[in-house]
């Protein structure tokens, strides 16, 4: 179930990245609602109006989430250390050099999307708190190259 900050919840490689306890929460901002991105390209002849059409392929799938990061405990010690906990599993997660795995959102109609995708990078925001920080994490889909629908 989603925090009740977002409309959909995230799980990725069995990680909940919207955890009720608010310590970590993302929502998808970049290619749950979009179209993959094809390749391939029409042909354009000088000479001629228009362009000749050419067959495209779906080529990837590029899929991001915004959140945040929140160590808790009920000092500033183990706040900080709770933080530091969390960032080094979202480092691990989206170390790009892993296996693709499953990324599960659960939509707002409680239904979900599943698709396979290598983990990109993380780009935090310059704001630095010692328990919070902001940012994305980045993945890209390149075999499926699109959401499978699963019911609620």
């Amino acid at each position: 179930m989603a925090h009740a900050a977002v409309a959909t919840a995230i799980v990725a490689n069995g990680t909940d990245l919207t955890r009720s306890d608010g310590r970590l929460i993302f929502y998808v901002t970049r290619g749950l609602d979009e179209v993959p991105e094809v390749r391939g390209e029409d042909t354009i002849v000088p000479s001629l109006n228009g362009r000749i059409p050419r067959s495209r392929r779906l080529d990837r799938f590029p899929i991001e989430a915004m959140g945040w990061v929140m160590g808790a405990g009920s000092g500033e010690t183990a706040q900080r250390t709770d933080f530091v906990s969390l960032m080094e599993s979202l480092r691990d997660l989206m170390n790009p050099v892993v296996d693709p795995y499953n990324i599960v959102v659960t939509r707002e109609d409680g239904t979900t999307r599943t698709i396979t995708a290598r983990p990109l990078n993380i780009v935090w925001d310059p704001i630095v708190i010692p328990t919070f920080r902001s940012g994305t994490l980045q993945w890209e889909s390149v075999d499926a190259a699109d959401w499978g629908v699963a019911g609620s």
